[in-house]
């Protein structure tokens, strides 16, 4: 079973964000975007929803660790295997 998700922003008249498929409980997901914030976007909020919300077409299959290149190695993956495929574009 899969927890579904949306990453979302305020906007004046109500909210824009993406859906994201899997694993998208908040004790999974909080952790990883606030180190991507902090560590990989550098605390800039558009930047971050450039990439993740408007410059995406129809939606996650699934969040990676790839979000999280630069950020300290305590916060990073401990396999290349854990990196591999683990972010991508919803595909129908």
């Amino acid at each position: 079973m899969t927890t579904r998700s949306v990453i979302a922003l305020p906007t004046d008249t109500g909210y824009t964000g993406i859906y994201v498929h899997f694993n998208g409980l908040p004790s999974n997901r909080l952790p990883l975007l606030l180190a991507a914030y902090k560590h990989r976007f550098g605390g800039d909020i558009t930047a971050m929803a450039q990439q993740l919300i408007d410059d995406v077409d129809v939606g996650w299959e699934e969040l990676g660790t790839d979000l999280l290149d630069g950020a300290p190695k305590r916060f990073s993956p401990r396999s290349p295997e854990e990196r591999s495929g683990r972010a991508g574009r919803w595909t129908t």
